[in-house]
């Protein structure tokens, strides 16, 4: 991966991360400092515990952490909202609010942003409850993929099958 990443414009770094899976699919990207924003993916990472590890790793190479969330719904974007509050090299929380009207009914409450801020909560667990109700009317078909060609390097190799 190194050598495709240092192929490219070495004036600009990037941000990356949010296809790879656990710490072991991050480390490479982080110990090689070859990008300046890492962004997990709360799923894919292995939940908060794994998130906090990719953070500590990032933090010791001056990275800064942006969850990829929005994939997964948002009960993984709260998880990822508590992982950012915890840690000292948070940047900022990718967010997908707009792309199914049911979004805002899946999770009670809602995250809501106000002037760019969402407040984390301090309710038990993540701060949130899932209406399961509602989400049955919606059975999952799973962490859809966008339709790009397994060869056209949206994925880590071998992992284009994988579903969540």
């Amino acid at each position: 991966m190194r050598d495709e990443i240092l192929s490219r414009d070495v004036t600009r770094r990037a941000v990356l991360g949010e296809r790879s899976a656990t710490i072991f699919g991050e480390r490479e990207l982080i110990e090689e400092e070859l990008v300046d924003v890492i962004q997990p993916d709360t799923g894919r990472a292995g939940g908060i515990t794994q998130m906090k590890k990719i953070a500590a790793m990032a933090e010791a190479h001056h990275i800064q952490v942006a969850p990829h969330s929005g994939s997964l719904g948002p009960d993984a974007e709260y998880a990822a909202l508590h992982v950012l509050a915890a840690i000292p090299n948070a940047l900022i929380l990718e967010r997908i609010d707009d792309d199914w009207d049911g979004r805002r009914h899946t999770i009670v409450p809602h995250p809501e942003q106000v002037d760019g801020l969402i407040a984390v909560p301090d309710a038990p667990a993540l701060g949130c409850d899932i209406d399961e109700t509602f989400v049955a009317r919606f059975p999952s078909g799973g962490n859809v993929s966008v339709p790009v060609p397994e060869d056209g390097g949206s994925y880590n190799p071998g992992t284009y099958n994988e579903h969540l």
